[in-house]
């Protein structure tokens, strides 16, 4: 049994083809391919419209850790393009691309070295907001990032550099990046204790909580491979704080909203408490728990398992129709 662990292996390495076909695109919909980027690191984007005869308001979607396709295929699922087809139908234009690390998978091998966080998110999500800012259908002036798990920490520091409309969380931690190794123990936990008789499922989760203790050492070497990533990595991640980049957001009278499932593990009731007991005073910040969904923004019933990842599991309505009328509303 392997333990899925947001910070440490990739989520989206499900062994599944997805199914779902771009012929299912709904009626009012339309997309546009594109190129973010130049030379050797450009990359394959979508945006996707809404068939409306005024310009309209656009999220930007960003993946969280590991390998990420245009679509974010998650084991027989395309996270982001069936996001991004409800939201055009709720009048929300939206830009998705595959991240550097996966489109460049190759010349990062053969460079020899760990992408920076920069390479990996910062860069194409700043070229993704000045390019929706180009398209005449999008209205300049309301473009969100929308930063998923991991990347959520790293929305509020991109919209503010952007000067993007706002902000929003999905599935992102409190203190995802301050604390990551208390983060991961949990999760290793939570997933040992779904089959406590599976010795292997045991053993794993200790070996995992075990390792994460090595992010906190102040003796370990910035260079030491903790969890898949070199040390330096995960301290240039430290050094967002999302919690202050929403106060700065906010007082700059950009809004942000922030989503997490009931039943997701990964970022667990801990993480949701941060997020009131840090905002809960914030009129700018929304916070929605939407109780029956799991980290990826799909329903089920039950304690999350990660053998979720693998089934086909559609976005929940729920979730779309929140981002939809938060956007609109532009608060």
């Amino acid at each position: 049994m392997q333990i899925w662990v947001a910070f440490a292996v990739a989520l989206f390495a499900v062994p599944a083809l997805a199914q779902q076909d771009a012929r299912d695109m709904p009626a009012g919909v339309t997309e546009r391919e594109l190129t973010l980027g130049k030379g050797q690191w450009a990359i394959p984007a979508i945006v996707t419209l809404p068939l409306s005869r005024k310009t309209v308001p656009a999220v930007v979607l960003l993946h969280g850790f590991g390998p990420g396709s245009v679509d974010a295929d998650v084991g027989p699922n395309k996270i982001f393009r069936e996001t991004a087809w409800n939201l055009a139908r709720r009048g929300v234009a939206s830009m998705r691309f595959e991240k550097r690390t996966s489109a460049h998978a190759r010349l990062f091998r053969e460079r020899g070295a760990h992408a920076t966080v920069a390479e990996e998110w910062l860069d194409d999500a700043l070229a993704a907001v000045a390019t929706l800012r180009r398209q005449p259908e999008v209205d300049p002036r309301r473009i969100f990032v929308a930063g998923h798990s991991a990347s959520a920490a790293l929305a509020p520091r991109i919209a503010l550099e952007t000067a993007a409309a706002g902000a929003i969380l999905v599935s992102g931690g409190s203190s995802s990046f301050q604390s990551p190794g208390a983060m991961i123990r949990d999760q290793a936990n939570y997933v040992a204790s779904l089959s406590p008789d599976n010795q292997v499922a045991v053993d794993e989760a200790h070996k995992v909580a075990l390792e994460a203790r090595r992010l906190d050492d102040p003796l370990e070497s910035r260079d030491s491979v903790v969890l898949g990533h070199p040390l330096w990595y995960w301290r240039q991640l430290s050094s967002f704080d999302p919690v202050a980049d929403i106060r700065m957001l906010t007082r700059k009278r950009r809004p942000v909203l922030i989503v997490q499932g009931g039943r997701d593990y990964l970022v667990g009731p801990v993480q949701w408490r941060g997020w009131e007991a840090t905002l809960g005073s914030n009129p700018a910040v929304t916070r929605r728990l939407l109780p029956n969904l799991n980290h990826m923004m799909q329903p089920g019933t039950g304690k999350m398992r990660p053998e979720e990842y693998g089934e086909r599991r559609p976005i929940a309505p729920a979730f779309t129709d929140l981002v939809a009328h938060w956007v609109l509303r532009g608060k």
